[in-house]
């Protein structure tokens, strides 16, 4: 039997009722649909409806191209590499006005285009092997921004996010032109930051008005001062570095 790819499988079974594909999930062997629904809110439970409702490819498919904007009643999309043999190279979304969530991991993407899905809440990248350019729509009321393990050609979609409503940031292990925070003082909102063994550099002035900062990473970072500018509130700072970071001058002061 012929592998198909994710496009194949969904044309092939939905094409004709794309209104019938609202949560589209890829995922681990061992997390089931049931699983996943377990672990989402009350609210988004009512939103997504039964897991048996949900619509889920086959634990092994190919990647490749991907285009859902015939599948305009999407609401969640989560998938892993670990259900495909070979990682996306191409993504289009297109207007789909009810996308809130998109989670993918471990794709070979240039461009991730969002820029048509204003309620977008959450959005989750991980691993992409290309260096990846990110349009983003400025009135997306986006929460959650994770962007881990993934080169970005540039940190310029910052500037189009709504940024008083992200709460949770991350750019763990990602790699971008080095630059100081300064493109992250208007997150203000910001509850949790990791910066694990990213590009940020210089002090740590930029995240002085983050009053509801709790949760800082710059471990193994060239961040190297400016603890007197952090909010009172934070109750875990992880600054921990080897001769190479100089995050370890923050990590020595501390000593003192």
């Amino acid at each position: 039997m012929t592998e198909k790819t994710l496009q194949e499988w969904l044309d092939e079974n939905y094409l004709n009722n794309e209104k019938d594909v609202k949560i589209l999930m890829g995922y681990f062997s061992h997390i089931t649909p049931d699983c996943h629904y377990d672990s989402l809110s009350k609210e988004d439970k009512e939103s997504y409806g039964s897991p048996s409702l949900w619509t889920c490819p086959p634990s092994i498919t190919k990647g490749g191209e991907l285009d859902l904007r015939e599948y305009v009643c999407l609401k969640r999309i989560w998938i892993d590499k670990m259900c495909l043999s070979t990682p996306f190279t191409k993504l289009v979304l297109g207007c789909l006005l009810q996308l809130t969530h998109l989670e993918l991991r471990e794709s070979n993407l240039d461009c991730l285009d969002v820029s048509e899905c204003p309620n977008l809440i959450e959005l989750i990248f991980c691993k992409n092997k290309s260096a990846l350019k990110i349009k983003v729509n400025k009135f997306a009321p986006i929460k959650k921004l994770l962007l881990n393990y993934t080169t970005l050609k540039d940190l310029e979609f910052l500037e189009n996010i709504n940024k008083k409503n992200v709460t949770c940031s991350s750019f763990s292990y990602s790699k971008f032109s080095q630059q100081d925070l300064s493109c992250l003082a208007e997150f203000v909102n910001l509850e949790i930051l990791f910066l694990y063994q990213s590009t940020f550099y210089g002090d740590l002035k930029p995240l002085a008005f983050m009053n509801r900062l709790e949760f800082l990473s710059i471990s193994f970072t060239d961040i190297d001062g400016g603890l007197e500018y952090l909010p009172d509130g934070i109750n875990r700072l992880c600054c921990d570095g080897d001769t190479k970071s100089k995050v370890k001058n923050i990590e020595e002061s501390l000593k003192k």
